[in-house]
């Protein structure tokens, strides 16, 4: 990130990454790179200059560390304030002595505790398999780095990674996992009373209840493109009988069948529109329309467990991989709301 001289640099391999400090909320997406890869840090930041300039996203870099600052500190500063670490991987980012000995232990740390995010984009050929981020989903395909790709079509590839870049700056924070608790110390029984008390004579073991007969399971549901109905010489399963009137029983949602066109909402801070098709043979394409960025076509294949009610897209976006899994929460006709996991709400509406 920063040019450091031999001397500090010995100094931080040998002292090691600073303790973590959690003193200041995390709101910023804070980028860590190498001088040798500063040409490609400013595409990015070209790219991401018309939010960068309404304020929905608020980069740290060490560009902005005025002269006479102190740039440790500086440094130290937007560590502490990362919300989202940007890692632009090369081989000259893990070469780095300052980078891989503070910043990515800290951004690392800020991950698996305080529900930061790491976002790590491949920009040259490295060995990224042998570094810390290979426990992370890469924001591009490794397999084609940045400066591999020729600058004409390396913007379209920018343009995909910025859109996730985005959902991932206006999702919400994961929750820090929770502190262990105390365990909690043995009762001591009461002393036995004197030997003059009156006993009460035991009680007779109570009869065990007689078990009850579950209810008949129904048939696993099935992937799509396949559809749950009974063998053709057993009936099929009857309805559980319930001793309520139907009246106040609570509403169930209404079935969602994946396959045919929808448009879906994406209801993120930076609002979107997909126009899905889904096919019987489990593949999908359509397009995603991002103010500013135009319309993104992708395709790629779908899958919809039944029983957990989760519809999971995945494919290609320009040049970069995408994985959706959405959780069907209810709906009727043809409107549903589900929710990701990230955190997004989407609203489908069937279109045919």
């Amino acid at each position: 990130m920063v040019a450091v001289d031999a001397v500090a640099s010995l100094r931080d391999e040998r002292r090691g990454p600073r303790p973590h400090r959690n003193c200041m909320a995390r709101d910023k997406v804070f980028i860590s790179y190498c001088h040798a890869d500063r040409a490609l840090m400013g595409e990015l930041k070209t790219m991401l200059a018309p939010v960068l300039n309404q304020g929905q996203v608020v980069l740290w870099d060490d560009t902005q560390i005025q002269p006479g600052a102190k740039w440790r500190e500086e440094i130290q500063a937007g560590l502490d304030a990362a919300r989202v670490g940007v890692l632009l991987v090369s081989d000259n980012f893990l070469s780095s002595g300052f980078i891989t000995n503070q910043e990515v232990p800290q951004l690392l740390q800020a991950a698996e505790q305080d529900g930061a995010t790491l976002f790590w984009i491949c920009l040259s050929p490295c060995l990224w398999q042998h570094s810390p981020v290979a426990r992370y989903q890469a924001a591009n395909t490794p397999d084609k780095p940045l400066d591999q790709i020729p600058k004409a079509k390396r913007k379209a590839a920018w343009q995909a990674i910025c859109l996730k870049l985005l959902q991932v700056a206006h999702a919400p924070a994961a929750a820090p996992p929770p502190e262990p608790k105390p365990a909690a110390r043995p009762v001591a029984e009461p002393k036995a009373e004197a030997t003059s008390a009156v006993r009460a004579e035991p009680k007779p073991p109570a009869t065990p209840a007689p078990p009850t007969e579950k209810p008949p399971r129904t048939p696993p549901l099935l992937r799509p493109a396949q559809r749950v109905s009974a063998p053709p010489d057993e009936p099929a399963p009857r309805s559980v009988s319930t001793s309520q009137p139907e009246s106040f029983l609570p509403p169930q949602p209404a079935p969602f069948n994946p396959i045919g066109r929808w448009r879906v909402e994406v209801m993120a801070l930076v609002h979107s529109t997909m126009t899905v098709d889904f096919y019987p043979n489990a593949a999908c394409q359509g397009s995603q329309v991002v103010p500013y960025l135009g319309s993104l076509p992708f395709q790629g294949g779908w899958g919809y467990d039944l029983s957990s009610r989760t519809l999971t897209i995945q494919g290609m976006v320009q040049y970069t991989p995408f994985l959706l899994v959405i959780v069907i929460q209810g709906g009727q006709g043809a409107n549903y709301t589900g929710l990701g996991m990230d955190g997004i709400t989407y609203q489908f509406t069937r279109l045919g």
